[in-house]
């Protein structure tokens, strides 16, 4: 009972939050409740360069820097749906499925990527991480880009690159499956193994 009372309260904080054009400093927000920090998740454009998470404010140099505040109608329209979904599978199955695919993608990437210099610097223990598994290579984010754009054989995947070379793979257990993670890891060993990151460039997009 007590996590759907928590989930309705985070609910009607983020909606209050984002109704009062609530900004929050990168800093601070450590601080702040979960659902605040996402007002500034959902629109980081008033900083230099959001993705990549220095602690130092640098405002943009344009019109974006006053780009802080309430998100878009159409963006707050699936929050309440999203939210209700949670609540109808309830937290702990949510959790254990989290832990089950956790546990599942390491031990994939363990079996495939073993051999290329592959590193996994996300806590091993289930309790100890999220619904992410972090892993570390030298061409992380060529890995990435070659991911993200797919091709003719693999479908597109798209995972978030963190400063300087880890490559952080997020699965929300609502809808993320076991095959998908398969999939994915699959993705990762044919790229290093045919040295596809050696036939593109590595520039940055602003969104990483």
């Amino acid at each position: 009972m007590w996590c759907c009372i928590s989930l309705l309260f985070v609910k009607q904080i983020f909606l209050l939050a984002c109704s009062h054009h609530i900004a929050i400093y990168f800093p601070l927000a450590k601080h702040l409740p979960a659902a605040l920090h996402l007002a500034l998740l959902l629109q980081p454009e008033h900083v230099a360069k959001p993705f990549d998470f220095e602690n130092k404010y640098k405002p943009a140099d344009n019109i974006n820097k006053f780009n802080a505040g309430t998100p878009s109608v159409l963006s707050l329209i699936p929050v309440n749906t999203g939210l209700d979904l949670v609540l109808e599978a309830g937290i702990i199955n949510i959790r254990n499925k989290s832990i089950e695919l956790g546990e599942y993608l390491i031990k994939i990437i363990n079996i495939e990527l073993n051999k290329f210099d592959i590193k996994i610097i996300s806590p091993i223990e289930s309790k100890s991480r999220g619904s992410h598994i972090t892993i570390q290579h030298k061409e992380a984010w060529k890995i990435c880009k070659l991911l993200i754009k797919g091709d003719k054989y693999r479908k597109r995947i798209i995972p978030d690159f963190r400063p300087v070379n880890n490559i952080r793979l997020g699965f929300s257990p609502l809808y993320v499956s076991f095959i998908d993670l398969y999939e994915t890891v699959i993705a990762i060993r044919d790229i290093l193994e045919n040295k596809e990151y050696l036939k593109i460039d590595d520039s940055k997009s602003k969104v990483t």
